[in-house]
């Protein structure tokens, strides 16, 4: 009992707990202390931080320490050893274990709040992307708030409002009008203008540059030109141009004037574009086209390319210290003027002026056959044209057809020719060329005749006459052609002679048949009668 006494009062003189007198009383209250009430006490001064010893003047208890109240003089049973001994290990074991509690608790305060496992597939957070600590005014644990979404919500939020000013973004109109008027020399007016950022396109309705309306412009520009007092715009689309002559004059008066240095500062326009666009009360009728002009930063013409809606044609102009350096081309194309053949290609280069244009080189080719020539053409004082031809194997059955609107001879044309032309008009130049030249037929064929069985009968025979040789002089002048010294060969079949039309297409004429050889010969004299269409020969 001593021993079993001795070993409470140790342990708790360990834990603190000697009570202290109690009021009005001498006596010291040794009364031990419930063993759970013991270990809630030496949790808590562990917890206090006295894990490893009591409190001040306690002593540890350690393995074979010495007893707590050695030095109190009281008396100790010899013959308890076993017993002391036994309740010394009992205190021991509880001493660890209520350690190894207080240990536990005081890591449970240390360790952060966990953080929640990542979902299956997800990418486990980055450690140099911890969330950021804030902590409550009150105290207590640390809140966590993702930095990166917040940063990611306030940009997308910005985002938007950008683009919902972009699009709602008021157009300043009557700037827009003072800025075109001074660019381009001309009162400018706008009925409405809308901007659309995607991409950035300003566009123009009811657009009227003095006394021309433009229905719709369309200007592509760069955001940063917009809130810039310098415009700068890469492209102006102007859709469905329809315009007369007078009109379309007025617009290239304006491309070619000069512009002042300040206007074009402000407002630089790289590009414009004429889309579907149609010019009536021309000279001849010209289809629809789109226009591609480029423009210095200076405001100048830099080039203009047109071609046809159909892009069958197409034409590049470039000015030049010279003048306009033309580049004209067509493919399967009949010409507004002229012939009303649809040629394989025509390809011509020259210089244009004020006055006219010098053709240094054309080409013409059409059923394998190549026209090759030089020439000038001009427009002051009414048109006219003056130029060479070589041709090449050229087709006569198209070319005749399309002067004559018959073929009675057809074959390759080879010969060198000379051509004049003349006309108030465009169009009434090519009503009367004058065109002169020596020609040679290959693989010619008369048609409607034949010339050996008349000469053999003495009368006109149906049929067709072939020639391996055929020649003659070419004249037209005034709508009347003239082929002199006709020279037809087809083996003992030679024929001579002259033919002529008029004006209404009348063919008059008189040609010289012979067949045979030397003495033995056939040989009839044929006149001429009938049109180009149906032309008739008599004895």
């Amino acid at each position: 009992a001593a021993a079993a006494a001795a070993a409470a009062a140790a342990t708790a003189a360990a834990a603190g707990q000697i009570a202290t007198p109690a009021a009005g009383g001498d006596d010291l209250n040794f009364a031990p202390a419930s063993a759970e009430q013991r270990r809630k006490d030496e949790v808590a001064q562990l917890l206090a931080g006295t894990s490893t010893s009591g409190p001040a003047g306690a002593t540890p208890l350690t393995d074979g320490g010495p007893d707590t109240f050695a030095d109190t003089g009281s008396e100790v049973d010899p013959f308890a050893d076993d017993d002391r001994t036994h309740g010394n290990e009992q205190a021991l074991a509880s001493r660890r274990e209520i350690e190894r509690e207080a240990q536990e608790r005081a890591n449970a305060r240390a360790e952060p709040a966990s953080t929640p496992e990542p979902e299956h597939g997800a990418e486990p957070a980055h450690e140099d992307a911890a969330p950021a600590k804030v902590r409550r005014s009150g105290g207590g644990l640390p809140l966590r708030l993702p930095i990166g979404k917040i940063i990611g919500a306030v940009t997308a939020l910005a985002l938007v409002g950008a683009i919902g000013y972009l699009f709602m973004m008021p157009i300043d109109k009557p700037a827009i009008e003072r800025a075109l008027s001074e660019r381009l020399g001309e009162a400018v007016t706008v009925d409405a203008a809308k901007f659309s950022p995607f991409p950035p396109v300003l566009t123009l309705s009811g657009m009227n540059i003095g006394p021309v309306k433009l229905n719709s412009v369309a200007a592509h520009t760069e955001l940063s030109s917009l809130f810039s007092s310098q415009k700068n715009w890469k492209s102006v689309d102007i859709s469905g141009l329809s315009i007369d002559a007078a009109a379309a004059r007025n617009l290239i008066a304006l491309g070619g004037r000069e512009v002042p240095k300040i206007a074009a500062a402000r407002v630089q326009i790289q590009r414009i574009k004429l889309i579907d666009t149609e010019i009536a009360g021309l000279p001849v009728a010209v289809p629809k086209f789109n226009a591609d002009i480029l423009l210095t930063p200076a405001g100048t013409l830099k080039q203009i390319t047109l071609v046809t809606a159909d892009e069958k044609a197409r034409a590049t102009l470039q000015p030049d210290d010279k003048g306009w350096l033309i580049d004209i081309e067509s493919k399967g194309m009949a010409w507004p003027a002229g012939p009303k053949i649809a040629w394989e290609n025509v390809r011509a280069k020259g210089v244009g002026s004020a006055n006219g244009i010098k053709f240094d080189d054309y080409t013409i080719t059409h059923f394998g056959g190549v026209g090759r020539g030089a020439g000038e053409l001009g427009w002051n004082g009414g048109w006219k044209f003056n130029g060479n031809l070589d041709a090449g194997a050229l087709e006569s059955e198209a070319i005749t057809q399309a002067f004559y609107e018959a073929a009675p001879v057809s074959g390759t044309i080879d010969g060198k020719l000379s051509i004049s032309m003349t006309g108030a008009t465009l169009a009434r130049m090519f009503d009367a060329p004058q065109i002169d030249g020596a020609l040679s037929v290959s693989k010619a064929i008369l048609k409607n005749v034949d010339l050996a069985r008349t000469a053999q009968t003495g009368a006109a025979a149906a049929g067709s006459t072939r020639f391996s040789e055929f020649s003659t002089t070419l004249a037209l002048a005034g709508g009347k052609l003239q082929l002199k010294d006709i020279k037809g060969l087809s083996g003992l079949l030679t024929v001579s002679g002259n033919a002529q039309t008029d004006a209404a297409k009348n063919v008059s004429g008189a040609l010289l048949v012979e067949l045979g050889v030397g003495g033995s010969r056939a040989k009839a004299s044929v006149k001429l009668s009938g049109t180009m269409a149906e032309p008739k020969l008599a004895k």
